[in-house]
């Protein structure tokens, strides 16, 4: 609504700040007032590497798998992308062991009862703080809290009480690295690795250091290393881009080839009016043997 919560009480008395907001200086809730604004406000409250690419798990549950239709395109509509998917029923034993840390708790046994009672569907999510974005979507863990607090969630739209809650989602990001890796374990726990990570993964592939480096940290001048610009650093650094810009289907692989013309370190000057065949008297030479003796003695 308007920044005035009085004008708001007046025009738009159902606004948040009608509701909550007391005066100009103290109305509630600030938004962003157009596409420029929100990209400044994003920058300096988010800056750059403060919001992360992740991973997470959600498991639709038996009983919800009437409604796995609606449930999945709720989670693509809030940005995620599903990277894995998988229906199976899970063993009492095998629902023991996901749900182990609540052992001790008195809904266990319920748990563990629910989780086996049919087809599930297991799907691996990823979107910038995966985590965080769908514990709200599938609100809390109580059906009765989910309805009253959050209407929309996925909890509150499909669950029905106790343990039949519709859906199961990874608590925190080391929770999720865990249970990503127990019901997928070919998959990675993290979608890209940091500029700092691939940069030392390449340095220790370097047959030259790796031998007596065990890291960049151990080098003195670790801070001044620089690497030939070879095709596996230029395609790492190219993905690490593509996944900050994350454009989406078919825009992805156009921009990812823009880049890598872009970026290409043999990339040669624009061909000008002398040297637009290709033709260079000078190099000649150094490019091709123009005469010689082959392996079997044979002149040419």
């Amino acid at each position: 609504g308007p920044t005035d919560p009085a004008l708001c009480k007046e025009r738009a008395p159902t606004t948040l700040r009608a509701l909550w907001g007391e005066h100009n200086a103290k109305n509630a809730v600030h938004a962003s007032l157009d596409m420029a604004s929100a990209e400044k406000e994003l920058k300096a409250l988010f800056p750059q590497g403060a919001l992360q690419l992740q991973n997470t798990l959600c498991i639709v549950k038996p009983h919800a798998m009437s409604n796995m239709l609606q449930i999945r395109m709720a989670i693509e509509e809030a940005g995620f992308r599903v990277l894995k998917e998988k229906h199976t029923v899970l063993s009492e034993a095998r629902a023991k062991e996901f749900y182990s840390g609540s052992k001790k708790e008195p809904f266990f046994n319920a748990l563990v009862q629910e989780a086996s009672a049919g087809k599930c569907a297991m799907l691996v999510l990823c979107r910038l703080e995966a985590v965080a974005v769908l514990q709200q979507l599938v609100g809390p863990e109580a059906v009765k809290d989910a309805k009253a607090f959050r209407p929309n969630s996925l909890r509150a739209r499909f669950g029905l009480d106790g343990q039949k809650n519709a859906v199961h989602g990874s608590a925190d990001a080391k929770r999720a690295g865990w249970e990503v890796r127990f019901f997928f374990p070919e998959l990675g726990t993290d979608p890209v690795p940091n500029n700092e990570e691939v940069r030392d993964f390449l340095f220790r592939k370097s047959a030259k250091e790796s031998m007596d480096l065990k890291s960049l940290s151990a080098l003195d001048t670790a801070a001044d290393f620089t690497m030939d610009p070879t095709l596996q650093q230029m395609v790492s650094n190219g993905l690490l881009a593509l996944c900050q810009e994350r454009p989406k289907g078919l825009q992805a692989v156009h921009w990812l080839q823009n880049w890598m013309d872009q970026n290409n370190p043999n990339a040669t000057a624009p061909p000008t009016e002398l040297n637009r065949h290709g033709f260079k008297p000078e190099e000649r030479t150094k490019r091709f043997v123009e005469h010689g003796v082959t392996q079997d003695g044979m002149a040419f």
